[in-house]
């Protein structure tokens, strides 16, 4: 709310929105917290350098 304009009856229409679907919120707010825990951005770097990995030995020439 500090950057843009307010506009109080989409405010008002966002918290309604919130109290009738709260739990699918709730649900999405664990998901995405779990999403920010270095554990799992761990594990999705280690499997993008396994699969860079994975590419360069299937490019690389037999060796001798």
């Amino acid at each position: 709310m500090g950057i843009c304009k307010r506009n109080a009856e989409k405010f008002a229409k966002a918290l309604v929105e919130i109290d009738q679907y709260y739990e699918k919120f709730a649900i999405n707010v664990e998901i995405f917290k779990n999403m920010l825990k270095w554990d799992f951005h761990m594990f999705q770097h280690i499997e993008v350098y396994e699969r860079v990995i994975a590419d360069k030995k299937l490019q690389l020439p037999p060796s001798n």
